[in-house]
């Protein structure tokens, strides 16, 4: 039996300028390269469609009944703009204008791989929007030397069986990456290499399964501020070990079995020492002993001139289970005589610059995510003319930013562009603009949105009264009002867009009762945290993951051919899916009189259905059997066990 890797990245497109060249993903490639070489990894680098719909082909085709199956991608997740949900995985002649013949679907990606022979498989996609990759019918609750050597002895082989996802965000959240450092690896493979490198937090465990990995990854990038992974599973591969643990301490791992080993190994661990090394320019200048678990006082830095120490880059304080490495960072100093002395040369340059940067001929098209991330110095833009594309999250956090002025040539912005833009409340749309991501404006209130064309739309979108509207979706992408009682939705609407009126926090009452709403999206209500009234529209047919996210409200029953809401329980009834629990009953009745008939019950519990919902004390279910409970359902180990 053989642990079979193929890792497959995509850095940049040679065919669309506005698909950003994102170098970490090169370092993403040698970093996991290097992690697996004794495994012997096959690597696809920048594939066009066809390499890589053929190369992918071919190495399932060689993979046994037997093997464990890792494939891992990395490149840039592409929504499609006539099919927003379904999303594309970069290819090296990706082109947004025509995704389908030059872009690999997410979904046929993960199908081919469910599709090999392998009983045990395990995907890793680390992308924008890769979330999307998550099916819901396969969504399963997950339960809390040498590599080849170490793979022979600790796995059965008939033991582990089904396929496991790893995500590196939600379907409807962008991947995030250093930027500024393009030899680091992104944010979620560089934590991956990270843990698989350096071993668990948790040295008493051995081996690391996938599900160690997954809340490990997650409670690092949350710490960071980072999007949060998603896993979903289908049988019991989330436990297969399949990498060694490399913090693991046997000495804290023997079983307790009586007091007097407890005694004798407490001590033996107490006593033992661990080395640290303090590295200067690459070269370690000294190393100490200090005991497990003692306080780490670092060593004075060596005086360097012309710099100033800035201190040891070290994430503990106490000394791990095992040796560690930290690294001085030094800052130059700042000679403020040879900068007045070019201080004139300076403003001249800066003149041309500014010149180039406006010529007509200017070839950048895009800005980047995190290019002005939390930038709290600016309170006017002006987007240079030549700018087609704001991405995610571009503009975020500028919390004193007035007012920005878009170009005629802008033709999409990306989710969360301009989000808790506290500030701001003056944006104008041009007639260019024709793809907008999510909803840009969260967190922005009393935004005053304007046409350059001097009317309320632009062929694309529209401004009626509080809202904006994509006129070919009929939809609402942004709401952005400040009123407590929302009840006059725009009659041209027939859905709400994921994430439309989140974090409305003066919203207390909405009633879509009256309204032509079909279709409610993806956290479409998240964080409206005053809201105490809801009523749903007649018609609804479609709903998306938790709209209702952190919401806990009186809410009034209802049911149609497609939807129930009961006692606060919100089903899709076509897929027996419960989507939401919206009410404040620390007891909630499972057993929902309005589904076809007495016979059919609730069978999966969605993502994020009980996100808040801590305060749950009972389950009531009678004889349902719930076969599928999403990992990221919001339920606690002991919530879950009591749905078992």
């Amino acid at each position: 039996m053989d642990l079979k890797i193929l890792i497959i990245t995509v850095s940049k497109s040679a065919k669309d300028d506005s698909i950003t060249t994102i170098e970490n993903i090169d370092a993403n490639r040698d970093g996991l390269m290097l992690l697996f070489e004794k495994q012997n990894p096959k690597s696809i680098h920048n594939p066009n469609l066809v390499e890589f719909g053929t190369e992918l082909t071919s190495f399932l085709n060689e993979i046994t009944n037997d093997d464990i199956l890792l494939v891992y991608y990395a490149g840039h997740g592409l929504k499609d703009p006539n099919k927003r949900t379904t999303v594309y995985l970069e290819t090296y002649d990706s082109m947004r204008s025509d995704l389908q013949h030059t872009s690999y679907d997410i979904k046929n990606f993960v199908t081919d791989i469910q599709n090999s022979v392998a009983k045990r498989k395990i995907i890793i996609i680390d992308s924008c929007y890769s979330g999307a990759a998550h099916p819901y019918d396969n969504i399963m609750g997950i339960d809390d030397g040498d590599n080849d050597d170490f793979l022979k002895e600790h796995i059965e082989k008939s033991k582990y069986t089904g396929v496991y996802i790893l995500t590196s965000t939600k379907k409807n959240e962008p991947a995030r990456y250093p930027g500024d450092k393009p030899k680091e690896p992104t944010f979620f493979t560089g934590e991956l290499l990270h843990i698989l490198n350096n071993g668990l937090e948790d040295y008493t465990k051995e081996s690391i399964n996938c599900n160690d990995l997954f809340n490990e990854l997650k409670e690092r990038l949350k710490n960071k501020k980072k999007p949060e992974p998603c896993q979903s599973n289908y049988g019991n591969v989330h436990d297969l070990p399949f990498w060694p643990n490399n913090s693991y301490n046997p000495d804290i791992a023997k079983p307790t079995s009586s007091k007097a080993y407890q005694t004798n190994s407490s001590k033996e661990t107490t006593n033992k020492t661990y080395t640290i090394s303090y590295k200067i320019d690459n070269v370690v200048i000294k190393q100490q002993e200090i005991q497990f678990n003692s306080l780490i006082k670092h060593i004075d830095a060596p005086q360097k001139n012309g710099y100033t120490f800035s201190g040891w880059q070290c994430e503990y304080t106490t000394m791990p289970a095992y040796d560690v490495v930290v690294t001085g960072r030094y800052k130059k100093n700042i000679n403020w005589k040879r900068i007045m002395t070019v201080a004139t040369g300076l403003v001249a340059i800066a003149i041309i610059l500014y010149y180039i940067s406006n010529r007509n001929d200017n070839t950048n098209t895009t800005i980047y995510t995190d290019s002005f991330y939390g930038r709290n110095d600016i309170e006017q833009y002006v987007v240079p003319e030549g700018i087609e594309y704001i991405e995610a999250e571009a503009f975020r956090e500028c919390t004193n930013l007035k007012e920005i002025t878009l170009p005629k040539s802008l033709k999409r912005i990306g989710s969360d562009a301009f989000r808790d833009c506290k500030s701001l409340h003056k944006v104008n749309i041009p007639n260019s603009l024709n793809e907008i991501f999510g909803n840009p404006f969260i967190g922005v209130d009393d935004l005053n949105i304007s046409f350059d064309n001097g009317s309320d739309n632009n062929g694309y979108y529209k401004k009626v009264a509080n809202y904006l509207i994509d006129l070919n979706e009929n939809k609402i992408v942004s709401y952005l009002g400040n009123q407590a009682i929302v009840n006059n939705f725009p009659s041209e609407c027939t859905s709400i867009g994921e994430y439309a009126f989140s974090e409305r926090k003066t919203i207390t009452e909405i009633d879509m009762s009256s309204s032509n709403i079909n279709s409610i999206g993806d956290f479409s209500f998240e964080q409206c945290v005053n809201l105490k009234s809801l009523k749903l529209p007649e018609n609804l047919k479609q709903i998306g993951m938790n709209p209702f996210c952190n919401i806990h409200a009186e809410v009034d029953d209802f049911s149609n051919e497609s939807i129930v809401l009961e006692d606060g329980v919100l089903v899709d009834k076509i897929n027996r899916l419960l989507v939401a629990y919206i009410g404040n009953s620390n007891e909630v009745n499972l057993n929902i009189k309005n589904l076809f008939n007495a016979k059919e019950s609730i069978r999966t519990i969605g993502c994020y259905a009980f996100e808040g919902c801590g305060f749950i004390k009972t389950f009531v279910t009678d004889n349902i059997s719930i076969d599928n409970i999403c990992s990221d359902s919001g339920l606690t180990e002991e919530q879950i066990q009591k749905l078992k």
